[in-house]
C-alpha cells in the first residue's frame, strides 16, 4: 500500500499542482483545494486495489491529508519567515511527507486485516518512476538550483524536451536491466556519461557546458528512477 500512496503523492504534488496553486498556498481555500486532490488520490489508488480496503482505511487516508495540512502550514510560515530559504525548506517538506506515508502505512498493516493489504504493486511503481524523471525531477531541480539563474532558465526553456529525454533513457536502462541485469544498466550510464563528455570536449562554449550538465542531470535521474523500479518490485 505504500507505493500506492507514494504513487499518489507524486502526481497531487507535482502535475496536479500547478504554478499558480503553488504560489498560492499560502491562500487557506487554495491549501484546502491542495489537500483535497491528495485525499482525491489517496481514495481513487486505495479504491483501485479494492472497495473493501477503501472501507477499511479511509480515516487513516483522512489522517494523512490532515498531516499533509500540517506539513504545508508548516512550511508556509518558514516561507514567511526566511524567504530566503528555499532548497532546504523544499527537501524537508518531502521528507516529512515520505514519513507520513510511511507512518500512516505502518499504522493501517497493524490495524487492517493482512488479507486486504497483500497486493501487487508494480503498476504504480512502474508509474510514480516515470514520475519521478519527470515532473518531479522538474520541479525539484528548478527549486534547488534557483541561484544559478542561467541554468534554471535552460531547465524551464528545455522542459518538454529533457523530461522526453529522461523518459526515454529510463526506458532503455530497464530494458538493459531486465536483459543483462546490473552489468547492462552500469555500460549503459558509462557510454551515456562519455558520450556527454565527448560533446562537451567538441565546444568550449558555456552553453555546451550548461548541455552537459543537463545530460548528466537527465542521466542521474533516469538512474534514480531505475533505482526506485528495482526497490519497489523487489
Amino acid at each position: 500500500m505504500f507505493w500506492y500512496l507514494l504513487f499518489a503523492h507524486f502526481a497531487a504534488d507535482y502535475p496536479l499542482q500547478p504554478n499558480w496553486m503553488a504560489k498560492n498556498k499560502t491562500r487557506m481555500d487554495i491549501l484546502v483545494l491542495h489537500v483535497g486532490i491528495h485525499f482525491l488520490l489517496y481514495i481513487l489508488v486505495v479504491l483501485s486495489i479494492s472497495w473493501a480496503l477503501l472501507l477499511s482505511t479511509w480515516s487513516y487516508l483522512l489522517l494523512l491529508t490532515f498531516l499533509h495540512f500540517v506539513i504545508d502550514m508548516v512550511k508556509n510560515q518558514v516561507n514567511r519567515r526566511k524567504p530566503e530559504w528555499v532548497g532546504g525548506p523544499y527537501l524537508i517538506d518531502q521528507a516529512a511527507h515520505y514519513l507520513t506515508i510511511f507512518l500512516v502505512v505502518w499504522l493501517v498493516e497493524s490495524q487492517v486485516e493482512q488479507s486486504l493489504i497483500a497486493i501487487e504493486s508494480t503498476w504504480v511503481v512502474y508509474a510514480a518512476a516515470y514520475l519521478i524523471v519527470t515532473y518531479v525531477w522538474y520541479i525539484s531541480e528548478r527549486i534547488l538550483v534557483k541561484e544559478n539563474e542561467q541554468y534554471r532558465r535552460e531547465i524551464i526553456a528545455h522542459f518538454w524536451p529533457r523530461m522526453a529525454a529522461r523518459s526515454l533513457l529510463l526506458s532503455i536502462m530497464m530494458l538493459l536491466w531486465r536483459n543483462f541485469g546490473g552489468t547492462g544498466v552500469q555500460a549503459g550510464i558509462i557510454l551515456q556519461f562519455f558520450a556527454a563528455a565527448l560533446m562537451a570536449q567538441i565546444s568550449r562554449e558555456r552553453t555546451n557546458w550548461l548541455n552537459l550538465r543537463a545530460v548528466i542531470t537527465d542521466v542521474s535521474a533516469a538512474a534514480l528512477g531505475l533505482m526506485y523500479i528495482v526497490i519497489g518490485t523487489g
